[in-house]
């Protein structure tokens, strides 16, 4: 697994993104803090991209990005929407840190 993912001052974001990580991280499962702060440091990003980012299997992380882009309150990652579409790399959803 990429060391860097747990360097706190590697993350690409906002101030408010940031400040989302350092409140949610600890109380997050490894898998899914571990997707979290992958999207975290890259500022945006498909499922593909954090799958070669990690070196690992797109199945294996798929399913976090569900769990983390849920419709309630407690999503923490987003689709990226331009001028009210949804944006696409290579036909996947590109997601970010929610603001």
């Amino acid at each position: 697994m990429n060391q860097k993912l747990f360097d706190f001052d590697n993350r690409a974001g906002t101030e408010a993104s940031l400040d989302a990580y350092a409140t949610i991280l600890p109380t997050l499962p490894q898998r899914r803090r571990v997707v979290f702060e992958a999207i975290a440091t890259m500022g945006t990003a498909t499922a593909k991209e954090v799958a070669a980012y990690l070196g690992v299997p797109l199945n294996t992380i798929s399913g976090r990005f569900s769990e983390l882009s849920d419709t309630t309150e407690r999503a923490l990652i987003e689709a990226v929407v331009i001028d009210g579409k949804v944006l696409r790399r290579d036909g996947a959803v590109v997601y970010r840190v929610k603001k």
